[in-house]
């Protein structure tokens, strides 16, 4: 009986010891399991904060670069395109993953959402400013040569100004002429208005457009002489060298009138689309930092 009863002891002994090592066994697993889950997901936190952060770096380039373009920085252009590419990339990631990081578009549907429509705002707007890239630059350039251009343009009409006096041209001549003075100076003003934008632009442009032709029209008649405006060819070789100096001078503008004008709708639409682009950097900050945080 005392053998019975021991074997009995030892079987129940071993069966112990079999279910401690099991549990043991599970309770690793679990705890490796575990490990292993918590760290992947604080890896994937830290990646999304990773995230968050170069999200809103490059959304600061884009509210910067999207000024700067406007204001006729040519390297900007490039800066904003490559600061939104990324930046898009970065949410489409958000939105369905990578081979490296799972996306939240399940876990985090009404917060993506809110960022998406943001997002695609400021993504349209900062297209607009890149595809009119060579308007905007144009157009500075033109107020760039015209702001260089004027004060020189100017002392040679008063040459001319002073000659006409000197050989008692007809009033109607010294008129004309002192004019275009007023001209040069009002088509300078009323392209710097249209690369300001706001509301005076449209304006600006169609004063530009025809002070511009005005300007044109009365300088060639001047030098040829037109008899519908009243204006006899000025001969005296001084005065001529001064015209033919201002022709100079105003010949990139009087070339481009037609685009100039037309280039100015583009840049409003660009000076609107940077500041929508401002406008939407607050909440697209915290619609970014929902998603990633939250």
């Amino acid at each position: 009986m005392d053998n019975i009863r021991r074997l009995k002891s030892s079987s129940h002994s071993r069966k112990i010891f079999t279910l401690s090592i099991a549990v043991l066994v599970c309770a690793t697993l679990f705890f490796i399991v575990s490990t292993f889950i918590f760290l992947r997901d604080a890896d994937r936190d830290a990646k999304y904060l990773e995230m968050a952060s170069d999200m809103r770096v490059l959304l600061h380039q884009i509210s910067t670069s999207s000024r700067a373009a406007t204001a006729g920085d040519s390297s900007a252009f490039s800066t904003l395109q490559k600061a939104t590419d990324r930046f898009d990339r970065s949410y489409r990631i958000l939105q369905t993953g990578d081979s490296q990081l799972p996306g939240v578009g399940m876990m985090m549907k009404a917060e993506l959402q809110a960022l998406g429509g943001i997002w695609l705002s400021v993504k349209n707007n900062s297209e607009t400013i890149v595809n009119n890239r060579d308007r905007i630059l144009f157009l500075h350039d033109v107020a760039k040569t015209l702001n260089e251009s004027i004060p020189e343009l100017q002392r040679e009409y008063n040459r001319v100004v002073e000659v006409l006096l000197d050989r008692n041209a007809s009033n109607e001549q010294i008129v004309y002429a002192q004019k275009q003075l007023l001209l040069a100076e009002r088509i300078a003003r009323n392209v710097d208005k249209m690369l300001s934008g706001g509301e005076a632009t449209s304006q600006a442009a169609d004063q530009f457009n025809l002070d511009a032709s005005i300007f044109g029209g009365v300088l060639t008649g001047m030098l040829e002489g037109d008899k519908q405006l009243g204006l006899e060819r000025i001969k005296d070789a001084k005065a001529r060298v001064s015209l033919e100096r201002i022709n100079t001078l105003f010949d990139f503008v009087s070339g481009s009138v037609d685009d100039i004008f037309e280039a100015s709708p583009d840049l409003l639409s660009a000076k609107n689309a940077a500041d929508g682009i401002l406008n939407n950097s607050p909440k697209i900050l915290d619609s970014t930092n929902s998603v990633v945080e939250g």
